[in-house]
């Protein structure tokens, strides 16, 4: 369940607080990298939650980007339509 309410607060992050939220899981697991080599760690499922918490991040990243672009294209090409409507 908890992985379901993740994805729905990460969907409505813009892009800018998705690399922000990715950024402080990168942080959290070299936090988690660095105490592991100098003591043990306590919850070693830790590391691939965070790894993956960074891939949903990250892929959610992209498909805001790439729709960003798709959208700036559909834009652009209305625009010339109509442009070339008026001609």
């Amino acid at each position: 369940m908890a992985h379901k309410n993740m994805m729905e607060e990460l969907n409505q992050c813009t892009y800018e607080q998705l690399a922000e939220k990715v950024d402080g899981w990168r942080r959290e697991l070299f936090g988690l990298r660095l105490s592991a080599a100098s003591s043990h760690v306590k919850d070693v499922s830790q590391y691939r939650k965070l790894r993956r918490s960074i891939a949903r991040g990250l892929t959610l990243m992209e498909q805001k980007k790439t729709a960003a672009i798709l959208s700036m294209i559909s834009d652009m090409l209305l625009k010339t339509a109509e442009q070339e409507e008026q001609v």
